[in-house]
């Protein structure tokens, strides 16, 4: 999924330009977060990588990760705060099922 939808242009908050995902406790294994369409460090420096390369981010107590969800991002010089925005759709993500004992518990800031 995207945290960003076109209707969320119609919030007084513009939508949700980014996304702090905070690792509150970790499982035994599993329950990464997943994100298919984003290329790793890897596949950057490869000529060519394996089909299996995808990006996963491991729950860890007290880690974080932050993305911004929209293809318009401050800073950039066609940006503006009033402008309607637009996922960016490689920053897609799901939050894999976790593998034996334990949780994972996170906190999300939009």
């Amino acid at each position: 999924h995207t945290d960003h939808q076109p209707s969320f242009n119609e919030m007084d908050c513009r939508g949700r330009l980014a996304t702090c995902l905070i690792y509150l406790a970790e499982p035994q294994g599993g329950g990464e977060t997943w994100f298919p369409d984003v290329l790793s460090q890897q596949q950057h420096l490869a000529s060519h990588s394996a089909p299996n390369d995808e990006v996963l981010v491991a729950p860890k107590i007290g880690s974080a990760v932050f993305f911004f969800n929209t293809v318009e991002r401050p800073g950039h010089h066609n940006y503006s705060p009033l402008m309607d925005l637009a996922a960016d759709k490689q920053l897609m993500h799901a939050g894999l099922p976790v593998q034996g004992d334990g949780e994972k518990w996170i906190c999300n800031r939009w």
